[in-house]
């Protein structure tokens, strides 16, 4: 899709200029927004894509924006099963309860279309600012038109223009990586998110870079990318030990699927970490209590959700501004009992 220009953001489209592009009336283009049904689905297509090309904002959303502000924060997350995700949502919200404001969750289950419904009706509600974590914004026209308007703070999310809290997770993989060739392990799968998300794009260059960098094959068959919940874990190491030569170690996307990983390798009978080792992201609180202790890299998820907060009540207070501020957190790798050299070493 090609963008308009970013100036163009900052002008306010009409019904009667989606109108006139898609060469219809102006009940026909209010009809679609509304989703009617009347209207003929060769019709509705034509004037969906050109308000999507134009980055028009229903007028229902533009009122709600010149309305009194709500004192509410919106948290866009992709998985409210995934603990790390609990951690940083408590975080976010101690910090906006403090300044005053309602914290209001929505689960997008990394679905696009509940994604951009979701951006919608926190703007009609008159949200005063929107915190994205690990998601990927596939209307990213859209919250350029919103910026001016509502603070918007991005979490490991690839937003250009906007604010945003970042970690290390390119050097943790790479450190949890070179942990397991130190040990001995030259096998090593990957199980992960997938390319949409920016956090596992990186952490996937990051497992291929280490690889590379010790002069270690990097096997296709090794690297599965699954959904997003700790389940999908488990059925990436199924595929993973079904491999003719399966791995002697598995570097995981996050500690919900190396958990997904241990009862993948039990149902084996195989033991961790005797027969196969394993090393998480993110250091959830589980990660210690487990059995074996689960070595991991450490992400600050609290710190990570304080900062985000501080920045938006920040960004809520100024209004916009002209350069955009980004902060790096520190990741650190927790080496656990999940973790040994491979068998027979």
């Amino acid at each position: 899709m090609v963008f308009p220009n970013e100036n163009d953001y900052k002008k306010q489209l009409t019904i009667c200029d989606i109108a006139s592009k898609a060469g219809v009336s102006i009940s026909t283009v209010s009809r679609v927004i509304n989703d009617s049904g009347l209207i003929g689905k060769k019709t509705t297509l034509k004037v969906q894509k050109i308000i999507e090309e134009m980055c028009y904002i229903p007028n229902e959303m533009a009122r709600g924006l010149l309305r009194k502000a709500s004192k509410t924060v919106g948290l866009i997350v992709p998985d409210l099963s995934n603990p790390f995700f609990v951690e940083f949502i408590k975080s976010v919200e101690e910090v906006v309860s403090r300044n005053g404001y309602i914290l209001s969750l929505c689960n997008s289950n990394l679905n696009h279309d509940k994604e951009k419904q979701y951006i919608q009706q926190l703007a009609e509600k008159r949200a005063d600012g929107i915190i994205f974590i690990s998601t990927f914004v596939k209307n990213p026209e859209i919250i350029l038109r919103l910026r001016d308007q509502i603070a918007i703070v991005a979490v490991q999310t690839e937003i250009e223009g906007i604010d945003c809290i970042e970690t290390t997770d390119y050097l943790g993989i790479i450190e949890g990586v070179q942990h397991l060739i130190d040990l001995g392990h030259k096998k090593i799968g990957f199980i992960y998110w997938g390319p949409e998300v920016k956090a596992t794009q990186n952490r996937y260059k990051a497992f291929e870079h280490a690889l590379i960098k010790n002069g270690i094959e990097v096997k296709e068959e090794y690297i599965i990318a699954g959904g997003f919940t700790g389940e999908s874990g488990y059925f990436m190491t199924k595929k993973l030990l079904e491999l003719p030569d399966p791995p002697t170690a598995i570097q995981a996307g996050n500690d919900s699927f190396a958990f997904g990983a241990y009862l993948a390798i039990m149902e084996s009978g195989l033991k961790i970490p005797d027969d196969i080792s394993i090393v998480g992201f993110d250091n959830i609180m589980m990660a210690n209590i487990s059995n074996p202790p689960l070595t991991t890299v450490s992400q600050p998820i609290y710190t990570m959700g304080q900062e985000a907060a501080e920045l938006l009540i920040q960004n809520i207070s100024q209004g916009p501004k002209e350069v955009n501020k980004k902060i790096v957190l520190p990741t650190k790798l927790i080496v656990r009992g999940s973790t040994a050299p491979p068998k027979g070493e």
